[in-house]
């Protein structure tokens, strides 16, 4: 369908989100989680409202997950994730998201902790080692190599691709 010069995908919604990669003292600061019994990290950030750019939602996003206040640096990575490509397609058939990754910094680390709006399945946030990265449950599996690589300043890709 087209308006006013604008594609409209009224059935196929590519939903955006914006994500932190924060480091402290090589530690990874990450949303964790548990679903069927099973626990897993990710990134804290999220979707991105109508009319917002992207730092505010990250801005937002922070403060209702984890309560940062967060210092937003360079975009690092991006990454599609379609769903019915991946191993959770059954969870969410047809979704698709772009995740534009941000390094950070936090700037009030010692009032930490879930807050107002946590999504459904977090259960805590926790800082992990890098050097247990390869070993973690961390969302999406890419990040790992990827992260130590942002560490290490040998950053190989941008564009991560339609991963998990």
């Amino acid at each position: 369908m087209r308006k006013k010069g604008v594609y409209i995908l009224k059935n196929y919604p590519i939903r955006i989100s914006a994500k932190a990669i924060i480091i402290n003292n090589d530690r990874l600061f990450t949303v964790k989680h548990e679903q069927n019994n099973e626990k897993y990290f990710t990134l804290p950030g999220g979707g991105q409202n109508h009319n917002e750019d992207l730092k505010s939602a990250l801005i937002r996003e922070c403060l209702e997950e984890v309560g940062a206040e967060i210092i937003i640096d360079d975009l690092v990575f991006v990454r599609d994730y379609i769903a019915d490509n991946h191993e959770f397609a059954k969870n969410d058939p047809g979704f698709h998201q772009v995740e534009l990754m941000f390094k950070c910094s936090i700037t009030n680390s010692n009032t930490l902790h879930p807050q107002s709006e946590p999504d459904k399945t977090q259960i805590g946030i926790e800082w992990i080692s890098l050097n247990d990265i390869q070993n973690l449950p961390l969302y999406p599996k890419v990040l790992k190599e990827e992260i130590i690589n942002l560490q290490n300043r040998c950053v190989k890709h941008i564009y991560l691709g339609d991963v998990n």
